[in-house]
């Protein structure tokens, strides 16, 4: 009996021990709890095996899994707190264990069978839930008058270490229940139904758990391995600076025939920065010792009556030079009010400095000295510095020392300096020799002076710290800098990724194991189901997998066809704007020429009628656009009668349909309204248009009607009525979509795209509006275009007036500059030309970017108008290769192009031009750039 008593003891205290010792390599600081806690449900399983007997083992695995790493058998005194800690712990967890074990007694009347649903959640809720309050109040409890944790993390240290024991619980007991209740056959066939699949999927989310800590410690080392970077490039940067300085102040005395006191201090200050590492730069003459006296008296007489020749007797006392051969004297410091204690100080009164003399004298370069307390900063708290010397040879004796450039540096001003701009939180700096031994720290109190040796390149991981040493080089000095990044600092910039990862995992799987258990419980009733369900999954697994697949293909064709679109567009308003910037200028060009009336109406229903168009290319190439409602609209005031008149005579002028068009409008209506107007004429074109161009010597009827208004809108019907071809009624339902028409023989006959309809339809909807059809084949059809427009007030039709005459003028400025322009099209050169020599610029041409780059060698300018597609050499690639070479004189390159593709415009930029300029052009375009980049 007692044998058996005392296996119980150690079966149980083993079990925890062992769950508990893994546990903890779960936990995540700072709750020092983990998100899962198996020995509370281990316990419980022990206590329904062997009964009360396992709470004795169950307090001796507790207390030994909590107290282990902190055992010493050379100390007592470093454990006596852990001991007392470990072992109130240990009796809040068998407490809990014992209390909820015949709780589950005194409650369950299925003798733990839980084959219903009832009984199911009422263990769990007993052994979960309710249970695990009593070791995480305990616990934490005793964890936070111990000090290990504050106030702040109490709260989140007991709810962590809660839901680990009422997870644990929830699915360790059940468990392990199943491998120790074997005469029960429900529990035994549990065993592949319940038990394999908790396991496999505890095994998944402790892996998932592992990777996901890995990584945030990954995280975590590079954020550091980045900011160490920082620290050792700026250390490194630094030492070029001092190098540099001392290398000037030498450079600054080998030059000069002989250096007065005020020239050495105007120099030294402009190199020194404010607050500089550099604790003074001094001139440091050798005077001969029959030369002593004649040098303390030209120094009286310079200004400095007090001046005596001094030296440091072995407490670091400032007291009068002994007679020597030779003095190495501070004769000049900067700055001289911060460090006046060394000025006549003979730094040759040391044998050790001396040698470090010779060593300078004989390598003829900088030799920097071993560590000295700073005789300006003895009394700080940081005196510790180190001299750079200098030798300065005399100009008529190559090998005769003059005097020495001596740099005073103080470790803590250097490093103040070095890191002023860095942020140092959670850093722990440490500037160390070759042997470890600490010079200077940022951590206010050291516990030791020499610091653990590292001798690796590598970052290393020391309780939670980060640490990665760096050689630094400084002449023939080299120092050791250590950064470590805490613990601490760690902890506070963790993401929590992989305690969500865990304490996640774990909630899902209690709740799956609640459900393995209910099911297993009412497995009889539910095997047919359960079949069905798994046949179903399959079949919807399968499903998924076939749509999946389709709908990859299509997202393939989609984005292909996507593909064809955009170069289509791309292509085809390159092609057409080139043309149309050729009409558009050499009118605009002819308009300033022409006298006669007539021939000034017709070359403005040319340019009206271009600009037209190269509207119409705008809105196809915003086709795509249309179609995601990522049309913007403007809103400014024009006459909407004006644009009907203006567009029944374009289709006078330009059809030869000899069709009467009349407009119908009311006397009384509002003419001017505030909209976008060229949509809106986009619109009507495309209705009018269709009219004009289906109706043969017919009539074409266009009436406003304003079906309601209030003070500020109006609701128009304009209704363009035709009696032409009409529309066949099996083509009705197509008339609106895109690239379509009636039949193949009405593109034949009268052409077409077959998108005016379409982006017609389209455009109305983005107003808010709509446009409806009614048609009988062989006798016309009638279009409804609905559309609300804001009445235009008063003060808004001057404003868009004087806007609209509005003219630019070229700035004085650019009259002058020298311009370069790349264009391959003759007709477009000509236009160019035409337009800059209107307002006074003459320029040379090129036609590609060959040429351009030759002329660039030839000759400075100061703007050059760039084609982006020419001949021989493009002008992205002409550009690349201008800003390349010549950087920041480069002259100023702005893009002329018949691409108008958002892209295509990105990209010219990405090339280095500064500015596009879309063709068509207009000279108000270019008056546009000149003033931008040449102003007055």
């Amino acid at each position: 009996m007692k044998i058996k008593y005392l296996i119980s003891i150690l079966f149980s205290a083993l079990a925890y021990f062992i769950a508990a010792r893994f546990s903890l390599l779960l936990a995540i600081p700072p709750g020092f709890a983990s998100a899962v806690w198996p020995p509370a449900g281990i316990a419980l399983a022990c206590l329904f095996y062997f009964r009360e007997s396992a709470v004795v083992g169950i307090l001796l695995g507790s207390f030994l899994a909590n107290f282990w790493p902190h055992i010493s058998v050379e100390d007592f005194s470093l454990v006596q707190r852990p001991f007392i800690t470990a072992f109130v712990i240990a009796v809040g967890a068998s407490l809990q264990s014992l209390i909820v074990y015949r709780a589950v007694l005194y409650f369950d009347n299925s003798n733990l069978k839980l084959d219903t649903k009832e009984s199911i959640l009422k263990f769990q809720f007993i052994t979960g839930p309710i249970g695990s309050l009593i070791s995480s109040s305990i616990g934490v409890s005793t964890l936070f008058f111990s000090g290990i944790i504050t106030s702040q993390s109490f709260l989140f240290s007991w709810f962590n270490w809660w839901v680990g024991d009422a997870i644990g619980a929830l699915v360790f007991t059940p468990l392990f229940l199943t491998f120790i209740r074997k005469g029960n056959t429900l529990w035994k066939s549990r065993i592949l139904s319940f038990s394999i699949p908790i396991i496999l999927l505890f095994s998944l989310i402790v892996f998932f758990f592992l990777n996901a800590r890995e990584w945030e410690k990954s995280r975590l080392e590079n954020n550091f391995i980045s900011r160490f970077n920082t620290f050792t490039t700026m250390f490194r940067n630094y030492i070029y600076y001092y190098e540099d300085t001392i290398n000037s102040t030498q450079s600054f005395f080998e030059s000069s025939e002989f250096v007065e006191e005020e020239s050495f201090e105007k120099f030294t200050s402009n190199i020194i920065r404010n607050k500089s590492g550099i604790r003074a730069i001094s001139w440091n003459k050798v005077v001969a010792k029959e030369d002593l006296e004649s040098f303390i008296d030209m120094k009286r007489k310079s200004g400095h009556e007090s001046f005596r020749v001094t030296e440091k007797d072995s407490d670091n006392r400032i007291i009068p030079a002994r007679s020597r051969d030779e003095h190495v004297i501070v004769s000049y410091i900067y700055p001289f009010e911060e460090n006046k204690l060394a000025h006549g100080l003979d730094i040759s009164y040391s044998p050790k400095r001396v040698e470090t003399l010779v060593k300078a004298n004989k390598l003829r370069d900088t030799f920097i000295t071993a560590d000295i307390t700073l005789v300006q900063d003895r009394n700080e708290l940081y005196p510790k510095g180190f001299l750079t010397l200098t030798p300065v040879y005399k100009k008529y004796g190559l090998n005769e020392v003059d005097g020495y450039v001596v740099g005073v540096f103080n470790y803590k001003k250097m490093i103040d300096e070095i890191f002023k701009e860095l942020d140092t939180s959670g850093l722990e700096l440490y500037l160390a020799d070759q042997t470890y031994n600490i010079i200077y720290s940022n951590v206010d109190r050291l516990h030791t002076s020499k610091y653990p040796e590292i001798n690796s390149n590598s970052v290393m991981q020391v309780n939670g710290d980060f640490t990665k040493e760096y050689n630094l080089k400084f002449k023939n000095r080299s120092w050791k800098l250590i950064i470590n990044q805490t613990g601490n600092d760690n902890t506070t910039h963790q993401t929590w990724y992989a305690w969500y990862v865990l304490a996640g995992g774990l909630f899902v799987l209690s709740i799956i194991s609640s459900f393995l258990l209910i099911v297993t419980g009412k497995e009889n009733r539910l095997k047919l189901v359960t079949k069905k369900l798994e046949e179903s999954e399959n079949d919807l697994k399968l499903a998924n997998e076939e749509l999946e697949a389709k709908v990859r293909e299509r997202t393939k064709k989609l984005i292909h066809a996507n593909e064809v679109k955009s170069n289509f567009l791309a292509n085809m308003s390159h092609e057409i704007r080139t043309p149309l910037n050729g009409i558009l200028g050499i009118s605009s060009l002819l308009y300033e020429r022409m006298e006669k009336k007539e021939n000034i109406e017709y070359l403005n229903i040319i340019k009206r009628s271009s600009e037209d168009l190269l509207q119409i290319i705008n809105d196809i190439l915003d086709f795509s656009k249309i179609e995601s409602d990522g049309i913007e609209l403007e809103s400014l005031p024009f006459d909407l009668h004006k644009e009907l008149e203006d567009i029944k005579n374009l289709m006078i002028s330009s059809s030869t349909s000899q069709n009467k068009i009349e407009i119908f409008w009311d006397n009384d209506l509002t003419k001017v309204y505030t909209s976008d107007r060229l949509r809106i004429r986009q619109i009507l074109i495309n209705l009018i248009g269709n009219a004009n161009k289906f109706t043969t010597n017919g009539k074409i009827e266009i009436t406003v009607k304003e079906l309601s208004s209030s003070q500020e809108i109006s609701n128009l019907q304009i209704i363009v009525k035709d009696n032409g071809i009409g529309i066949p009624a099996t083509s009705q339902s197509n008339i609106f979509k895109s690239f379509t028409q009636a039949d193949i023989s009405t593109t034949r006959r009268f052409g077409g795209t077959g998108l005016g309809l379409s982006i017609s339809k389209a455009l109305a909807e983005i107003f808010g509006g709509d446009i409806t059809f009614e048609s009988e084949e062989g006798k016309g059809t009638t279009f409804t275009f609905s559309i609300s427009l804001t009445k235009a007030t008063d003060s808004e039709i001057e404003n868009n007036f004087n806007a609209s005459t509005a003219t630019l003028e070229v700035s004085e400025r650019a009259k002058s500059i020298s311009v370069l322009i790349a264009e391959d099209n003759k007709i477009n050169q000509i236009v160019i030309t035409k337009m800059l020599s209107k307002v006074g610029i003459e320029a040379e041409l090129v036609e590609n970017g060959l040429e351009v780059l030759e002329a660039v060698e030839r000759k400075k300018y100061d703007l050059i108008l760039m084609d982006c597609h020419m001949p021989e050499m493009d002008g992205l690639e002409a550009t690349r290769k201008i800003i390349e070479k010549y950087k920041q004189d480069a002259p100023i390159i702005v893009a002329v192009s018949a691409s108008a593709m958002k892209d295509e415009i990105q990209t010219s930029y990405d090339a280095g031009m500064r500015d596009f300029i879309s063709k068509p052009v207009k000279v108000n375009d270019f008056i546009r750039v000149l003033n931008k980049f040449f102003k007055d």
